[in-house]
């Protein structure tokens, strides 16, 4: 996905999809902060209810809007990390008055910048320079390796 430098990969208003996260950021908003903010320090298979999910809710519930201190906080390291241009100010304007959308636009962001390393390190590489599927002609006098585990000579079917 092509990204211009210092921007979101996705709208502040992109929070309509996945539905599921969108769901989630409005009905419980303190598993999603808890979930993106485990994975963005590098743990993916965190619990959805863990200490960042439990401090997100003692504070909207003793302090609120307090919890927008914690999005405010997370965004910024996120752009931090990923070179995503804005300021503290924006941050803050943004957690307070749009909480569910900077949560979805957060964790879509995460996850967008989380799976490119994985395809880097499993060599991924779209066939023929991204021009789709290449199909390569028998070569003459080359044995063909069998496929699907089926030797010559052996029978397929039901018995």
């Amino acid at each position: 996905m092509a990204q211009q430098q210092g921007t979101w990969r996705y709208g502040l208003f992109d929070c309509f999809s996945p539905m599921n996260t969108c769901c989630l950021a409005y009905w419980c908003p303190c598993i999603l902060f808890g979930r993106t903010k485990h994975a963005f320090e590098g743990d993916p298979n965190a619990s959805a209810c863990n200490g960042s999910c439990c401090a997100w809710t003692a504070l909207a519930m003793l302090l609120n809007p307090a919890q927008s201190l914690l999005q405010m906080s997370q965004r910024g390291a996120m752009r931090q990390r990923y070179g995503i241009e804005s300021n503290s100010l924006n941050d803050c304007l943004l957690s307070c008055c749009c909480g569910c959308c900077t949560l979805i636009q957060e964790d879509k962001e995460l996850r967008s910048h989380e799976s490119e390393p994985m395809m880097q390190q499993q060599g991924y590489a779209a066939p023929n320079g991204g021009q789709g599927m290449v199909y390569q002609q028998p070569q003459p006098g080359v044995q063909q390796q069998p496929q699907y585990g089926v030797s010559e000579g052996q029978k397929v079917g039901v018995q």
